[in-house]
């Protein structure tokens, strides 16, 4: 508690927990020219609002903020989605692997490896940690501790940054 406002130190601490946890991951990242912001989006290459936000991407980044895709296939790891994110993460340019997988404009060729599978399903794992409901779901990778679920857009994720960061 500070002074009359109630905080959520639960959250902050599984939030900054997280934070360190995927910074070890396999992630996918755009980055901002002028980043003021890194977030961590679980995404799918199947989900819808995935795909919204993904072809929103040049709009968050113009706002500048970074995104690192995280693999959260949500049909899990037995899924042909869960191979099928291992060979877009395997893939020699991942960042344009993921537009077109996104865009529905196909797959990597090369299967994915043993060690592409292990990296998806680290990243799987980070997100039964943090008890996704649902794709995209991510966190703030800097500044202050912030989560959000479902689909935001780039100036409601960066007006809850700012006001998050207002509060140290």
């Amino acid at each position: 508690m500070k002074g009359t406002e109630v905080e959520n130190t639960t959250d902050e601490f599984i939030s900054k927990g997280m934070r360190s946890y995927i910074e070890k991951l396999d992630t996918i990242t755009y980055k901002a020219p002028d980043e003021k912001y890194v977030i961590g989006v679980f995404t799918d290459i199947t989900c819808g609002f995935c795909q919204k936000l993904h072809s929103d991407l040049q709009s968050y980044l113009d706002k500048g903020i970074t995104i690192k895709f995280i693999a959260y296939p949500r049909a899990g790891m037995n899924s042909m989605i869960a191979r099928n994110m291992a060979s877009v993460w395997c893939a020699d340019d991942k960042p344009a692997a993921l537009t077109r997988a996104m865009k529905g404009d196909g797959l990597p060729e090369k299967q994915p490896t043993k060690a592409c599978m292990d990296s998806i399903q680290s990243q799987f794992n980070a997100g039964n940690i943090f008890k996704l409901s649902g794709t995209p779901s991510g966190l703030s990778l800097k500044g202050e501790p912030m989560v959000f679920a479902g689909l935001r857009d780039p100036d409601q994720i960066l007006n809850s940054l700012k006001t998050a960061n207002q509060k140290k």
